[in-house]
């Protein structure tokens, strides 16, 4: 979003630590900005840390396997794909998601 002050500048995002120039619905607005709450609990940490193995074994795929993954993405990146695969089945305790199917 962008917002444009009384000269004509325009804002997106963060303005210092102040206000969030945003939107909603098609409608631009200001809100203050509020400091995201953090409690780094033993379950946040574990689930950040699955998000980063997730990352980085997209990143290890070969070029041919990503393809595969875009190829069976449906409204959405293979990226997306194989993240919400890989995430899911550590979470319940099994192995990453297997090469993506031709």
């Amino acid at each position: 979003m962008k917002v444009r002050n009384t000269f004509g500048n325009r804002f997106r995002g963060t303005l210092g630590k102040e206000l969030v120039a945003s939107s909603w619905k098609g409608h631009e607005y200001l809100r203050a900005y509020v400091v995201p709450r953090d409690p780094k609990t033993e379950r946040q940490l574990q689930h950040r840390e699955i998000w980063r193995e997730a990352v980085a074994a997209w990143h290890a795929l070969s070029a041919d396997d990503r393809k595969a993954y875009n190829r069976e993405a449906k409204g959405m990146t293979g990226f997306n794909v194989f993240i919400g695969q890989y995430v899911r089945r550590r979470e319940r305790g099994q192995s990453p998601p297997p090469k993506p199917t031709e």
